[in-house]
């Protein structure tokens, strides 16, 4: 490293090592209630980016989590918003109406102290974010599941706010011809984790809500596993995911997920896939700019686990890349 200063703020730490890219894990912070909260392995991939190009590394130190910390990829709520939700977030997580909050609010507060200063380190996060570089990459994690196949990672361009889509899939095409030796060779494994990821899941669903059934799960489980059926969709059609809703069991789930890894879909690096980045827009708009790049890496958490140098390289090509191809054209997508 050419230098390291570190600056430790609440809420997040700071690291900088000379000019370069702005390196961002917004998800990294602890877990504390739900243990797939976190964007578990993002903060290595950013970190192992950034030992390579310098820059900037920002990386989240608090729970994701809107009861207990803050989600910065969510929008500033106001005092009232933040404590009325709060008792009911503590109390069922699960409602429609705190999935509701969370799906646009980045945190839920006890008091107002407590609101006040989430609302600094909110701030304070997103000004350093702003003031730190031209060209910012977001690192996520995705789940290795049904509803992201066949993406071991995806990326955002914010539907060409923050890079010119056609330019960043014209690199896509020519990475995944380059690494298809390693993508195929690496099936196997990721088929394999993705169905250990779908036992975990159900594991998980029956032990909160005491039973397998569509129609007793709630929340984002409920909405994952929708997600997880439509995929299917694609590959087994809708009259079957129709009886698969209708007769929903872990054995039919899983069956349908084998057959989708045996249709020889080879796993490869995608663009707004799944992801669009869609729930992030308002708390980027300050970022898109001409003159600023600005792009989000969902990792699948195979890759990011078994591959980080490798999520890391495909990454800094895709970064170098579209920097050197120019910034976005104001309006264009």
């Amino acid at each position: 490293m050419k230098s390291l200063k570190a600056d430790l703020r609440p809420g997040f730490s700071v690291y900088r090592n000379g000019p370069g890219p702005v390196w961002v894990a917004p998800h990294c912070g602890p877990t504390i209630e739900t243990a797939t909260s976190r964007d578990d392995w993002s903060d290595a991939v950013a970190s192992k980016c950034w030992s390579k190009t310098g820059g900037t590394l920002i990386i989240s130190g608090i729970p994701r989590r809107q009861s207990f910390g803050i989600d910065y990829n969510r929008e500033m709520p106001s005092e009232p918003k933040a404590l009325s939700i709060w008792k009911e977030i503590m109390k069922d997580s699960n409602s429609d109406s705190v999935q509701k909050f969370c799906a646009t609010y980045a945190w839920s507060a006890q008091d107002r102290r407590e609101h006040e200063w989430k609302r600094k380190a909110y701030s304070d996060f997103w000004e350093t974010v702003r003031r730190s570089g031209d060209v910012v990459a977001f690192i996520h994690s995705q789940f290795t599941m049904a509803k992201n196949f066949p993406s071991v990672l995806d990326v955002i361009t914010y539907e060409g706010k923050g890079a010119d889509k056609r330019i960043v899939g014209a690199i896509v095409d020519d990475l995944n011809a380059r690494y298809e030796p390693f993508l195929t060779g690496v099936a196997k494994e990721y088929a394999e984790t993705m169905l250990l990821e779908h036992r975990r899941e159900m594991a998980r669903i029956k032990e909160l809500f005491s039973g397998l059934s569509l129609k007793t799960m709630r929340g984002e489980y409920r909405t994952f596993m929708l997600r997880n059926i439509k995929a299917l969709e694609k590959y087994a059609g809708k009259d079957v995911t129709s009886a698969l809703e209708e007769r929903f069991s872990e054995e039919n789930f899983l069956s349908m997920v084998k057959f989708m890894l045996s249709q020889n879909v080879c796993p490869k690096i995608t663009v707004e896939n799944v992801f669009r980045g869609q729930k992030a827009i308002k708390t980027k708009q300050p970022l898109f700019s001409r003159d600023r790049t600005v792009m989000e890496f969902e990792v699948s958490n195979f890759l990011g686990c078994w591959y980080p140098e490798k999520a890391r390289d495909i990454i800094l090509e895709i970064v170098g890349e579209v920097s050197m191809a120019g910034r976005p054209k104001k309006g264009k997508k």
